[in-house]
């Protein structure tokens, strides 16, 4: 309460000087009333136009409350950026940045490098800003241009913690660990340092050395209120909410300021819902009437609620509130948005963001566009959320939904990761993580993730589950088989380990043994679609049509939101020739998740395969669409386009798909040669179209390309050598097989 008694008694003074309403400004931000700040030196920037001080504190307040456009025009006034003093060009830089401006931050910032080269500030500020935006390799080269033994202790502090974040950001965790525990040794009682101790250990799960990292901290500085807040952190980390939240409570009654409820008022969120976090918010209004923060939070949870006329009431009085103006029309975007308005709520976000660039301005923007079925601008702004607060879990699960729409594992995996690093505690994002992972052929990766989660959580059977799961998927049956029967002879009989048994079984070809085994797992737990699926898929290995449909129709029927099983009758029914219904699953399934790109591509090829070719173009174009990388389609449309003559281009895609599979995937290297074939380039494409031969000798399309590109060169014998039997083959392609009967026929001839 005494920063508020100085700040009243400074406001009620007859003719405060320019220092008075500087000091004034500064105790307003530190009690967190950014806002009043703002109202305060815009009255005092008025008085005194000339004073680069009260500009420079008005530009700091701005940014404060989100509003970079008033940080830039206040220091605008002030001349040009290069006679700016560094404080104020520093935060020019930081209102071009959150105005979305990265390069010209950049070039402020090099500016301020290059003038004031014996400050090292300017390098802080640029090496923190290249980190927000992920370019690691600049801010590491950035930072080893600072080096210097004559710099003051507080800036070799600041730029040892930037070094740690550039490990952590290659990767390279354990070492940025050790120079952090290093750093904080030295400075126990330093709260960034801790912090970012702290934060390291959480994304290792190391919960019970942050709290050791802690306890240290706190016998170092013990009037330092920041401890409670990270307690409440590392609990939150660990799953303890309860404990959470008790230190959450101490931390809001001491300090009493806003930081504290909003804390734990996204702790209750997370507990109890929306309504709780509300009241926590009002509790804390209550004890600080003029946070324009948390009103602004309040009422952003009334519209979560749905509680309009609150909103409607209470939005004009917070619009009247000094610097709220940004943050009003927010939340009329949000509004807009609830009520179907998305149109509207993307126009309105489109207004705000240059002036209110955060992670919640992204995300809502991200929803906004995907409600318009803009999916591509939607996950830029979730992965822009990300970037502007890591700590975020919406985005990453946004970022999550969106992969797994559209059947791109490599970006399952990532948004997976991403969800996991944020809630190390969260047994089911860990899950989804190594699953990924091991769907994303990163096995070796999975493995090493399931071996630390069962050092975290060494009760948990579905984790001694997932160690099965990644071994067995990496091929590493003897590890899987052993770990499996540990796991039996500490948890007992138990579904998930019955399930990685059948699989197991499958993989080492007893699948007959396999089919049992999941068959009695399915028999006493007969709710889980999931097991239904992977039966259907090893009774399709059997040859068992019947079973497989009985199966698949059962998964669906359990959970009618999980469409994978309908896929896989897709896919089913495609190899075994019933075109239609295999067509009519696709359609259901593209219906409800359009954008998936494999289901795309298997569309378009039952449409190439019934003749439907127009049709079938479109539906790779579509493919491609939605993921520039599927090969497939790429491979398929090339081979459609140069049949039609359209040698340019198919050959273009075709180059396409072996920049992304290289000789990974035979087909496509036969493609490709084929279309240089077709294109008059007979030795550059036989080659090619011999290595697919020699990769996979047994597939018709690289043997019948390899004889034809024979014949072209006149050697007759070696075609007709590989053209013989092939089109009796029985499983070969009706199109193929009149190619091959044509091929023989321009032999003979």
């Amino acid at each position: 309460m005494a920063l508020r008694d100085a700040v009243d008694a400074i406001r009620d003074a007859a003719e405060p000087t320019p220092d008075d309403q500087l000091h004034a400004a500064a105790w307003m931000r530190r009690a967190g009333r950014s806002a009043e700040a703002v109202w305060w030196l815009q009255g005092a920037v008025a008085r005194h136009p000339e004073h680069v001080g009260l500009r420079t504190a008005l530009a700091a307040a701005a940014l404060d409350v989100g509003n970079p456009a008033l940080a830039r025009d206040t220091l605008a006034a002030l001349g040009p950026a290069a006679a700016l003093p560094l404080e104020a060009l520093l935060l020019d830089a930081r209102a071009e940045l959150e105005l979305g401006r990265l390069e010209p931050a950049l070039d402020l910032l090099e500016t301020a490098a290059r003038r004031d080269a014996d400050d090292p500030r300017a390098v802080a500020a640029r090496v923190a800003t290249l980190l927000r935006e992920g370019q690691t390799e600049r801010a590491d080269a950035a930072l080893r241009d600072a080096s210097d033994d004559d710099l003051d202790p507080a800036t070799r502090l600041a730029l040892e913690l930037l070094a740690a974040r550039v490990l952590a950001m290659r990767g390279e965790d354990v070492a940025s660990l050790a120079r952090l525990e290093a750093l904080a040794s030295r400075h126990p009682g330093d709260a960034a340092v801790v912090g970012a101790v702290i934060a390291a250990h959480l994304r290792a799960g190391a919960f019970d050395a942050a709290r050791a990292r802690v306890d240290e901290a706190r016998g170092a500085a013990p009037d330092l209120p920041s401890w409670s807040a990270l307690e409440a952190q590392i609990a939150v980390a660990a799953g303890d909410l309860d404990e959470a939240e008790t230190a959450l409570r101490e931390y809001a009654e001491q300090q009493g300021d806003p930081s504290a409820y909003l804390l734990l008022a996204s702790l209750r969120r997370r507990q109890d819902g929306d309504a709780a976090a509300a009241q926590t918010l009002t509790r804390g209004i209550e004890r600080n009437p003029e946070s324009a923060l948390l009103h602004f939070h309040r009422l952003e949870t009334q519209i979560e609620l749905g509680d309009e006329d609150e909103v409607e009431r209470a939005l004009p009085a917070f619009r009247a509130m000094e610097g709220t103006d940004a943050y009003a029309d927010y939340l009329d975007a949000r509004r807009a948005l609830a009520d179907g308005r998305a149109d509207e709520a993307a126009a309105a976000l489109r207004d705000v963001l240059p002036r209110l660039d955060r992670a919640y301005t992204q995300y809502w923007m991200g929803r906004a566009l995907e409600a318009e079925t803009d999916f591509a601008g939607a996950e830029r702004r979730y992965a822009l959320a990300l970037a502007r607060d890591p700590h975020q879990v919406g985005p990453a699960k946004a970022l999550l939904r969106m992969a797994e729409a559209r059947g791109d594992a490599a970006a399952i995996a990532s948004a997976a990761g991403a969800w996991a690093s944020r809630e190390p505690a969260s047994l089911d994002a860990q899950a989804t993580w190594i699953s990924a992972l091991v769907r994303a052929g990163a096995s070796d990766v999975a493995i090493r993730q399931s071996d630390r989660l069962a050092l975290l959580m060494p009760d948990e059977v579905r984790v001694a589950a997932l160690r099965v799961y990644a071994r067995r998927a990496a091929g590493r049956l003897d590890e899987a088989d052993a770990l499996l029967e540990a796991a039996s002879a500490r948890f007992g009989t138990h579904p998930a380990l019955n399930t990685e048994r059948a699989l197991g079984l499958a993989a080492r070809g007893r699948l007959d043994a396999a089919i049992a085994t999941l068959e009695e797992t399915i028999a006493a737990h007969p709710g889980d679609a999931r097991r239904h699926a992977l039966l259907a898929g090893l009774l399709d290995r059997r040859g068992d049509a019947s079973a497989t449909e009985r199966h698949i129709a059962r998964a669906l029927e359990l959970d009618e939101h999980d469409l994978d099983p309908l896929a896989l009758r897709a896919q089913i029914r495609a190899r075994a020739g019933d075109d239609d219904d295999a067509l009519a699953d696709c359609e259901r399934f593209l219906a409800a998740r359009p954008r998936h790109a494999g289901v795309h591509t298997l569309r378009a090829h039952l449409l190439e395969r019934s003749g439907r070719e127009d049709e079938a173009i479109s539906g790779y174009r579509r493919a491609i669409e939605v993921d520039p990388d599927a090969v497939a389609a790429r491979n398929n449309l090339a081979l459609l386009l140069a049949d039609r003559g359209a040698l340019d281009e198919a050959r273009e895609l075709a180059q396409h798909a072996y920049a992304l599979a290289g000789e990974n995937e035979p087909e496509v290297v036969d493609t490709l040669g084929w279309i240089y074939l077709r294109s008059g380039h007979l030795d550059r494409g036989t080659a090619l179209i011999e290595r697919a031969h020699r990769a996979a000798p047994e597939r018709p399309a690289p043997r019948l390309h390899l004889a034809l590109a024979y014949r072209d060169a006149g050697r007759m014998r070696e075609a007709r050598a590989l053209l013989d039997g092939l089109p009796d083959d029985p499983d070969l392609d009706p199109a193929l097989r009149r190619e091959a009967h044509a091929a023989l026929a321009s032999l003979r001839d």
